[in-house]
């Protein structure tokens, strides 16, 4: 039989705000729900730690093994920062928590199809149909640099990890590597023969950069493009859709219009593991964060879960007909999320967390069902990106409806809308996890998504 704990609830400036009765096997979440009854303030806005430890909503009380008459300091998710990208040949900051543009990026001429965040926050990055991409200011929101030397639109930039250098890839079917200091190209990459490269990824660790390509390789490169350290030569029998690291950066997994995934150890190019059993092309294969699973996306509306060791599948999500456009993984492992054109997104998630390779899994449609408010109801158009925030808890959405859409994870509600584009958004990011401050536009230094500020529900308990 399970006993009740005490719980004390202590706002950040010392003050206690709740005492909560409640059964040790109910989870974080029955926790946040109890502590809203008492203090009016949204689940979705509420972070509970213990000692240096954030609590996990999904977690039981009995599983994070605290004490029967415990004490808790709860924190308040101020703002969640943002960024998109739209049609309107613009980009935007966003504290989406509250839907308030902080700021907008013009000068593309173009579509803009891509955009982030640099690691600290200070500058955005955006690539155009006008096949350039740019580098902003985030305070001030003025254009530091422009990338020239695409002979196509540019539809991906990203940062590399310590964001020193940028990469980019368009539609004549090269990659490049800039510098951002300076904006000099430092490498363009191109497959055999000039075979269009479809993705490239820098590694996590070190200085590399992996592509894959349409003659069915993909390469490991030095970031200067100069040194080729290894070809995962005769990877597929057809074109190489992705290809992405591991965390640790020692293995690639490739996915292809060969209907497999594969696995691959960089340092020598062996195969590791073959993932076959999709009847049709793959869009994508990622690694779970602990690099035990992989998960496959397919163009049949299908998505798979392999154990990584084994190769063998253990879950095929979806319906083949479905237009799937991407699936990815939680950061903690424990759940999925994909979408599909018709703009409903879905998070699956394992019904025993601690089992996620045996256990059946569930899904829950984010699609805003049970909003009084029409505002913070689901999309009314097509999906075209939808990530999770780094600490799992939240998901963006972009639509081609022009709105961007934040969800509360646990609870599958619509948070908030952010209106502001005048054409359909093609991709939303949230600032990056490592990030500790963001630039205000006041010249003020604005606090990361990771601090936990005392709102003004919070102020009238201190």
């Amino acid at each position: 039989m399970t006993h009740k704990m005490a719980v004390s609830v202590f706002a950040l400036s010392g003050n206690e705000v709740a005492r909560v009765e409640i059964e040790a096997d109910r989870s974080v979440h029955d926790l946040h729900c109890k502590i809203e009854e008492i203090t009016a303030i949204p689940t979705w806005k509420q972070k509970l730690a213990h000692g240096l430890h954030i609590l996990d909503p999904g977690s039981t009380l009995e599983e994070l093994d605290l004490h029967p008459c415990c004490e808790v300091n709860l924190g308040i998710n101020a703002q969640v920062i943002a960024v998109t990208a739209s049609n309107d040949a613009t980009a935007k900051l966003w504290n989406s928590m509250e839907g308030d543009c902080l700021q907008t990026f013009e000068g593309h001429s173009g579509r803009v199809y891509s955009v982030s965040l640099s690691p600290d926050g200070t500058l955005v990055l955006t690539s155009s149909h006008d096949e350039t991409a740019k580098l902003w200011s985030a305070e001030d929101g003025a254009c530091l640099l422009t990338l020239r030397g695409h002979t196509g639109a540019v539809h991906f930039a990203a940062f590399s990890y310590d964001g020193a250098f940028v990469i980019t890839l368009a539609d004549d079917g090269a990659g490049k590597v800039w510098n951002v200091r300076c904006g000099e190209c430092i490498h363009t990459f191109h497959g055999n023969a000039g075979a269009v490269v479809n993705s490239i990824a820098f590694s996590p660790v070190g200085e590399s950069v992996l592509t894959a390509a349409a003659d069915g390789t993909a390469r490991l490169w030095s970031i200067s493009g100069k040194t080729c350290l290894e070809t995962l030569s005769m990877a597929h029998d057809d074109s190489v859709n992705s290809a992405v690291f591991s965390a640790d950066g020692s293995l690639a997994l490739t996915s292809s219009c060969d209907c497999t995934a594969k696995m691959w150890r960089l340092h020598d190019g062996t195969c590791m593991q073959n993932f076959s059993g999709h009847k049709d092309r793959l869009y994508s294969a990622f690694f779970s964060p602990d690099c035990s699973m992989v998960l496959t996306s397919c163009v049949d509306g299908t998505f798979k879960l392999w154990i990584c060791a084994s190769g063998i599948c253990t879950h095929t999500f979806g319906e083949p007909g479905f237009e799937l456009m991407s699936a990815v993984f939680s950061p903690d492992g424990t759940s999925v999320l994909a979408y599909t054109e018709d703009g409903v997104p879905m998070l699956w998630r394992p019904a025993e967390r601690l089992c996620p390779q045996t256990t059946e899994w569930r899904a829950m449609k984010l699609d805003g069902s049970s909003a009084v408010d029409s505002n913070l109801g689901g999309h009314v158009g097509d999906i075209n990106s939808a990530v999770f925030s780094a600490d799992g808890m939240f998901v963006l959405t972009a639509s081609h409806d022009r709105t961007t859409k934040l969800w509360h994870v646990i609870t599958g509600m619509c948070v908030k809308t952010c209106a502001g584009h005048s054409g359909a958004v093609n991709m939303a990011q949230f600032l990056p996890e490592r990030s500790t401050q963001l630039v205000q536009t006041d010249g003020k230094r604005r606090p990361s998504k990771e601090s936990v500020a005392v709102s003004k529900e919070a102020a009238k308990f201190s």
